[in-house]
C-alpha cells in the first residue's frame, strides 16, 4: 500500500512510503501501523491529520483496499 505525506509529516517521514499490508484495512489501522513503525511521528499522525483515499477525504473507519493510495493531509492555516 502506498502512503503519501504532506507538510510536517513529509518532513518527518518522507513524501511517500510503501507499507506491506495485505488485504483490506481501515485508515485507523494504517495510522496505528505507521505510529508503531515510526514512533517519532505518532503524535503528528494522531493530531487532526485528515486521510484521503482517491479524491475523497475519509474517516478513520474507511476501509482501504489493496492497490489504493492513502494520503495524509495536515491541517492548513492561512487567511
Amino acid at each position: 500500500m502506498r502512503i503519501h505525506f504532506y507538510g510536517r509529516l513529509a518532513e518527518q517521514l518522507g513524501r511517500s512510503i510503501e507499507l506491506d499490508i495485505h488485504g483490506d484495512c481501515s485508515v485507523a489501522e494504517v495510522r496505528d501501523r505507521l505510529a508503531a513503525d515510526h514512533p517519532h511521528s505518532a503524535e503528528a499522525l494522531a493530531r487532526r491529520v485528515r486521510a484521503c483515499v482517491g479524491d475523497t477525504i475519509v474517516a478513520d473507519s474507511h476501509v482501504v483496499r489493496p492497490g489504493e493510495t492513502v494520503e495524509f493531509l495536515p491541517p492548513v492555516s492561512g487567511g
